[in-house]
């Protein structure tokens, strides 16, 4: 039986993973881009995927320290 903590865990896991995925997406696509406006494009969305992962990071490191009481916000 998965706890709640297993399971909130394993939704934050599955995050990072579409962000490593996403940074991929857009790295390869702006290894094919030609066009300045394209490059730009997924320069920036790349980037995105990795402020993106830094975050998810955090978050998991906060609820692995500090259980529920990580996500409780003012």
């Amino acid at each position: 039986m998965t706890t709640d903590f297993e399971a909130i865990s394993d939704v934050l896991k599955k995050a990072f993973q579409v962000e490593v995925d996403g940074f991929t997406f857009y790295s390869m696509a702006l290894e094919r881009a030609t066009k300045p406006a394209a490059i730009k494009v997924f320069e920036r969305l790349a980037r995105d995927e990795t402020e993106h992962k830094a975050y998810i990071m955090a978050v998991m490191k906060r609820y692995e320290e500090h259980g529920a009481s990580s996500f409780q916000f003012d």
